[in-house]
C-alpha cells in the first residue's frame, strides 16, 4: 500500500530554474493568501493499494502503471489556520517511532535513514 496526498488547489509543478525564481516560503505565503481570503485549503489522502510483485524496498521506484491505479480515498485534510512555525519546529517527526501493532518494511534502506535526515532538516530550518 502506498499513500498519496493529492492537494485540493492541484499540484505545483515547477521546472528548476521557474522554483529559482520563488522566494524559498512561496508555498507558505500562498495557503497564507488563500486563508486570509476566507478559502481553505488542503489535501485528500488517498491510498494506492499494491499488487503481488510490487517492489517495496524502495519508495523512490514507481510500480507498474502507478498512476492509472485506483485509489481508495481515505479523507480530506483542510487547512483553517495556521500556527507559529516555532510551534511545529520544536520536536523532530521520527518515522521509525511506531505505534504498538505497526511494525516497520524491514528492507526499505529509506525507513532506517529518515529519522536522521529529519534531524539534518530541524537542524537547517532552526538556524
Amino acid at each position: 500500500m502506498k499513500f498519496r496526498m493529492d492537494p485540493l488547489d492541484g499540484p505545483v509543478n515547477l521546472s528548476d530554474d521557474e522554483a529559482r525564481t520563488r522566494p524559498r516560503d512561496f508555498l507558505a505565503a500562498d495557503i497564507a493568501t488563500r486563508l486570509a481570503s476566507g478559502r481553505p485549503t488542503g489535501v485528500k489522502m488517498v491510498a494506492i493499494p499494491g499488487r503481488a510483485g510490487d517492489p517495496t524496498d524502495n519508495p523512490t521506484r514507481m510500480w507498474d502503471g502507478e498512476d492509472a491505479r485506483p485509489v481508495v480515498e481515505l479523507g480530506t485534510l483542510l487547512v483553517r489556520s495556521l500556527a507559529d512555525a516555532k510551534i511545529c519546529d520544536g520536536t523532530i517527526f521520527a518515522p521509525t517511532l511506531l505505534a504498538d501493532g505497526i511494525d516497520g518494511p524491514e528492507n526499505d534502506p529509506m525507513f532506517a535513514i529518515r529519522t536522521p535526515a529529519y534531524a539534518i532538516s530541524i537542524t537547517k530550518r532552526a538556524n
